[in-house]
């Protein structure tokens, strides 16, 4: 298993977490048409022994009520005192997310539609699914408050908490093998859209999830977990079980 597995993958997972649970109906992923926001990066901690900082920034660019929606992030990730700058870019489009790997010039695409559908399938609205999953989950709503002046409802997770206004999240906060990460709004403009060039995606080929876990993930560094605490094979297993439930079957 990579070592970093959780820095990358955690992130995203959050975002369209968040983005399912506190959707509004069946055909908006948003209650608000279109917008930008700008958030704050800021996390690290120790995972097998491996000390990891994280800095950077990132932008949510929405459109069609957030049925298409894009995540630009350009962070620096330090470990053991070596810095690396690390830029990612991931889309929404009506059910399929792309996550754009600029190292291996490759866009890994991602059917989350059967997903989605399942979400709602017997409920009066997505936002009724949603915190259905949640409490599925483990999570509960602790309360509201207000992040850049918006009030948002405050769900809490054994890992972390997410603030949502209007199926957006303004915040994000985890923790998970010894790594807190943070996403903070610093800037929020609703009823704006972005130029098209924002949602458009570089000409990579395109792979599956299945194939890049195949890839990245064979069976000897899958069981390569020897150096790691009890605590931290225990959120592993749960984070790539939840993974699984997400991405698909």
């Amino acid at each position: 298993m990579h070592r970093c597995i959780k820095i990358v993958f955690v992130p995203l997972c959050l975002m369209f977490f968040a983005t399912e649970v506190f959707s509004a109906t069946p055909t908006k992923m948003y209650e608000l048409q279109s917008g930008i926001v700008e958030y704050d990066i800021s996390g690290g901690g120790s995972m097998m022994g491996i000390k990891t900082s994280t800095k950077g920034s990132k932008t949510l660019f929405f459109k069609d009520w957030g049925n298409i929606n894009v995540m630009e992030e350009v962070k620096t990730v330090e470990t053991n005192g070596k810095g690396k700058q690390e830029k990612s870019l991931a889309k929404f489009d009506n059910g399929t997310v792309y996550s754009v790997d600029a190292e291996e010039k490759v866009i890994i695409k991602m059917d989350m539609q059967d997903a989605l559908n399942s979400m709602g399938q017997g409920k009066s609205s997505m936002t009724q699914a949603g915190r259905d999953m949640m409490q599925q989950m483990g999570g509960k709503k602790i309360g509201e408050e207000n992040i850049l002046g918006y009030p948002c409802e405050v769900w809490e997770f054994q890992w972390g908490k997410i603030w949502g206004h209007k199926g957006i999240p303004l915040k994000t906060q985890s923790t998970m093998m010894g790594i807190t990460h943070l996403e903070m709004a610093k800037k929020v403009q609703f009823g704006v859209t972005a130029p098209s060039s924002k949602f458009t995606l570089p000409s990579y080929p395109m792979r599956s999830m299945d194939e890049m876990m195949m890839q990245g993930f064979d069976k000897n560094s899958m069981n390569n977990t020897e150096d790691m605490t009890p605590q931290e094979r225990k959120e592993l297993q749960e984070l790539m079980k939840n993974m699984g439930g997400i991405f698909g079957k």
